[in-house]
């Protein structure tokens, strides 16, 4: 199978071109810790990270994920080989960690299209869809926002109009992965050599759909571990499927939270309403507090923009400039880092040549 088919075009040759001519070009299609399983033109290939690939990381965003494209080195008479380097990302989804430190992780690397995944059956929340949709615009890549579940919820069109309300322009489909409903209007969005990851938290049904996708059960599907409709971690690692049409799907574990990555451009792509609004504030620097002139709170109080929406999007900011606080510290505590390992250098280098004299 030609690695056309996994999205190699002239883009990914003109990216390549540069790379040592002893690499080969693969995609990464599935990955277990630090080993990664990817395909190039004489298959599927299990490889690892090069020493050299590892000292030259400066940030956990350099780590391969799946939907990347590398150079990789084979070894001879094997389906192994060695990552020398990862060529340029035309976009990734990204996601501060769990951890306490201050660093990314990229979900899904070079997506034409996010499917966020909610479930209309007890866990729907909107502040949740704003804050994926806000990482997604930061992405690069184009939303569509799937509803499942529908045959549990009395009114999905309602929920679909409230979607719509906070989701400027964003494409909605409501679907039912188990009774195989609304699949019409998601097939629109499949398009041969065009990747599309599934996003949402645990038990939306992003396995289910992907199995209807591909027509038969290849994703572990398990039942909801209690009444609340939380979900089971059915998808326990990343993993690019080719669909027979072309499309190539990305599926991910459930996120059990959404840590912003991104910043208030990308913010203001979600709440493009209350950007436009602010705008209209009789002082540039508005805090729409008790200003006058406010047009936010001109807006609050005549009931156009929901309180809570306005509630989530104030949080989300003083999120993001806080997290951006912690990258300045960050950055200056590796710099700083830096310096000291490149001064113990020189005076390594000058203890080696005092010595050669003593002698």
């Amino acid at each position: 199978m030609s690695i056309d088919k996994y999205g190699w075009n002239d883009y990914w040759q003109a990216q390549f071109s540069v790379c040592d001519n002893k690499l080969v070009p693969g995609r990464i299609i599935r990955q277990h810790r630090q080993l990664y399983h990817l395909f190039c033109e004489a298959g599927e290939y299990e490889a690892t990270l090069s020493g050299r690939y590892l000292h030259k990381l400066e940030d956990s965003l350099d780590y391969p994920s799946v939907g990347d494209w590398v150079g990789f080195e084979p070894v001879a008479n094997e389906t192994k080989g060695v990552i020398q380097q990862l060529l340029p990302r035309r976009s990734a989804f990204k996601r501060n960690t769990a951890s306490d430190k201050t660093e990314a992780q990229v979900v899904a690397a070079n997506v034409d299209k996010i499917f966020l995944v909610s479930a209309l059956d007890g866990d729907f929340n909107l502040r949740r869809v704003e804050r994926y949709l806000t990482e997604v615009w930061e992405s690069g890549a184009t939303p569509v926002i799937v509803l499942n579940k529908i045959d549990k919820c009395d009114d999905p069109d309602l929920y679909a109009d409230k979607v719509a309300e906070i989701a400027l322009g964003v494409d909605i489909v409501s679907i039912s992965a188990t009774e195989h409903i609304g699949f019409d209007r998601l097939e629109q969005f499949l398009k041969p050599k065009q990747t599309i990851a599934l996003l949402g938290s645990s038990g939306v049904g992003k396995s289910s759909i992907i199995n209807r996708l591909i027509g038969y059960d290849k994703m572990k599907v398990n039942a909801l571990s209690d009444e609340k409709s939380k979900g089971r971690h059915t998808t326990s690692h990343r993993e690019l499927i080719l669909l027979e049409n072309g499309t190539i799907l990305i599926d991910t574990p459930g996120l059990r939270s959404i840590r912003l990555w991104s910043d208030e451009e990308s913010l203001e792509q979600t709440f493009a309403d209350i950007d436009v609004l602010a705008r209209k504030c009789r002082f540039v620097d508005c805090e729409h507090q008790s200003e006058p002139g406010c047009a936010i709170k001109f807006a609050l109080d005549d009931g156009v923009i929901d309180q809570k929406r306005y509630d989530n999007y104030q949080k989300m900011k003083r999120e993001m400039r806080s997290l951006e606080m912690r990258k300045s510290d960050l950055g200056r505590h590796l710099e700083k880092e830096r310096g000291k390992k490149f001064s113990k250098m020189i005076r390594q280098y000058k203890e080696i040549e005092r010595n050669k004299y003593d002698k």
